[in-house]
């Protein structure tokens, strides 16, 4: 592999990784927000946010499916 062809791979690999920033963003916080708007404190957010580790599988497919929706709405 020449440096030409590495320059290529880490071109597309930069111009992947801002396509995910883009696109993530948006959804990622939006996540976040709607957590925090159920909240009335930031004690209550934090324990929120530690809860997460603790969704069961099913859970966690659901917001997938919907953050996934999201992307390809976007799209």
């Amino acid at each position: 592999m020449n440096n030409s062809d590495i320059n290529v791979l880490l071109d597309n690999r930069n111009e992947y990784i801002n396509y995910l920033e883009n696109t993530l963003i948006t959804v990622i916080s939006e996540f976040f927000f709607n957590i925090n708007l159920k909240c009335e404190s930031l004690k209550q957010f934090q324990k929120e946010l530690t809860l997460i580790n603790k969704w069961s599988q099913n859970y966690i497919d659901i917001k997938m499916n919907i953050i996934h929706k999201k992307i390809k709405d976007e799209d």
